[in-house]
């Protein structure tokens, strides 16, 4: 008699992921680079194959006998089965950077004060009375 046991483990798994995204937005210029993806084939393996050789075969000989056999216990443990949930929380934090130009434009306005002294010909006014 061969008494087997078969043990599958379950395991209910939540998993809680905090994401935080610090982005720094650039408002002038943004390059994002496309993914590059590659794909490789490796190449295949062959194994010599191997042959084991039995033991040969006794002669048929059937003998009057009772035997009890010992119980043979045997445990298999399976791999478990995952049943895993997964609670993302993303949080962003955006930072936009102004690169801000400022032209003021000066206007110096000056006055130059110019002092002048005219001295004028004398005038010669005739008088006939």
């Amino acid at each position: 008699p061969i008494e087997k046991e078969e043990i599958q483990p379950v395991i209910y798994r939540e998993r809680e992921q905090l994401e935080v995204k610090q982005i720094t937005e650039n408002l002038h210029e943004t390059q994002v680079e496309p993914t590059l993806v590659q794909q490789r084939e490796l190449p295949a393996q062959v194994r010599a194959p191997l042959v084991e050789k039995a033991a040969p075969l006794p002669e048929n000989v059937v003998l009057p006998s009772v035997d009890v056999d010992a119980t043979l216990k045997s445990v298999q443990v399976n791999a478990p089965i995952v049943n895993e949930t997964v609670k993302k929380t993303i949080i962003q934090e955006v930072q936009p950077v102004l690169e801000k130009d400022v032209v003021v434009p000066v206007l110096v306005q000056e006055t130059q004060p110019i002092y002048e002294k005219i001295v004028e010909a004398p005038i010669l006014i005739k008088e006939v009375l």
